[in-house]
């Protein structure tokens, strides 16, 4: 028998495995059996993606493919990216929709993916060789113009207007505008031309 003065209304309840508990099935003042399930816990750091890919579509989408997921839907929204890579295509069909799923691994160590969110994809499904290639964050717009900043021999910087061609996620083509080996700011472009329309920007500055 307990002991009358045994705090009885505190059980500790001790989980198999880390997780976040994403149901809660108990109520105070309930009664619970040996097999109650009183919480789901679901460990989160990595979790799927679902996508509906409709069958016209399917026969460029392939296992291993990567898959750029965004959770912006309207300017309202913060904009939240990452890449995964499709682990599994359903299958079959829909038969009303006539769609498939395909499955996306993603990772989620900071929690911004949770379940049941909407979200949307671009899926690479081809690659193709460019003359010149840079990363996307060398891109930046200026008087409605999309300018690349390039380096002079004395180490100034201007804003060289670009033409862009094909892009994935993080690369984009450059079909006119710049030459092959020409120097150009790949990373901070931003702050560089921030500075430049705050009028800061003069000799002895490098990035």
């Amino acid at each position: 028998m307990q002991s009358k003065d045994k705090d009885l209304t505190l059980y500790e309840l001790r989980a198999p495995a880390e997780g976040v508990i994403i149901e809660k099935h108990a109520v105070r003042g309930e009664v619970l059996a040996t097999n109650t399930r009183s919480f789901t816990l679901a460990d989160l750091s990595q979790v799927w993606v679902n996508l509906t890919v409709y069958q016209k579509d399917l026969a460029r989408i392939q296992r291993g493919q990567s898959v750029l997921i965004s959770n912006r839907f309207d300017s309202s929204e913060q904009n939240v990216a990452t890449q995964g890579v499709i682990s599994w295509i359903s299958p079959t069909l829909d038969e009303q929709t006539r769609s498939a799923i395909v499955r996306v691994v993603i990772d989620n160590p900071e929690g911004h993916w949770r379940p049941g969110m909407f979200v949307s994809a671009k899926v690479a499904i081809e690659q193709a060789e460019a003359e010149i290639v840079i990363p996307l964050s060398a891109l930046q717009t200026m008087d409605g113009q999309t300018v690349v900043f390039v380096q002079h021999d004395d180490g100034d910087f201007e804003p060289q207007s670009v033409q862009t061609g094909r892009r994935d996620f993080k690369q984009v083509e450059i079909i006119q505008g710049l030459k092959v080996g020409q120097s150009y700011v790949s990373q901070n472009a931003f702050s560089l031309k921030a500075q430049m329309q705050k009028g800061e920007f003069g000799e002895g500055h490098s990035h």
